[in-house]
């Protein structure tokens, strides 16, 4: 992101780091209304405000408890997004896994439960075990479309948690990853 546009980002994001959310909600509605459209606008909107933040969250020069505020901010804007219809409940769901392995990954817990990340995701799914189509029971052909599909969807749902599994907390959700994980390969 650079120019006029990166500039002005960041300016918002500065606003938002305080602010509680009632606040937030509010700055953005006011700085960038597109965010609210649940359209395509409204995603490149939030992605790019993500990526901006998670920027600063990797080159925080204030320490630790700068670098988690910016964090802090990224889980908001994620769950925000999701929240306001930015992304379908599949994606949303993806990219709160993704997030929260990225944020385990550069040493900060505690900011989004695992155990909520792969809830999401197993939650989004498409079909049960019993249902999902897979490779040796579907063949792969124009007629089987919406099927490849699914199971495309649930490949990509159970891919997105499936490295969260060590730090699921919950034995029975454990249990639950852990047999999707199983099937994974057998997948579309």
């Amino acid at each position: 992101m650079t120019g006029e546009r990166g500039v002005r980002d960041g300016a918002i994001l500065a606003e938002l780091l305080p602010a509680d959310e009632a606040e937030r909600r509010a700055l953005l509605a006011r700085h960038e209304p597109a965010a609210y459209a649940e359209d395509a606008q409204a995603a490149a909107v939030w992605e790019a405000w993500e990526a901006r933040c998670g920027a600063l969250v990797e080159r925080a020069g204030g320490g630790p408890a700068d670098r988690a505020a910016w964090a802090g901010l990224l889980v908001w804007l994620t769950r925000e997004s999701a929240r306001c219809g930015a992304f379908s409940e599949p994606k949303a769901a993806v990219r709160l896994a993704l997030l929260c392995r990225r944020l385990l990954a550069g040493g900060l817990r505690g900011l989004v439960d695992p155990d909520e990340a792969v809830r999401g995701c197993l939650a989004a799914l498409p079909a049960t075990r019993e249902t999902v189509p897979t490779r040796d029971a579907t063949e792969l052909r124009t007629e089987n479309f919406e099927a490849i599909l699914v199971s495309r969807h649930t490949k990509t749902l159970v891919a997105a948690a499936a490295p969260l599994l060590p730090q699921v907390g919950d034995p029975e959700l454990r249990a639950e990853l852990a047999a999707w994980e199983e099937l994974r390969e057998r997948l579309i």
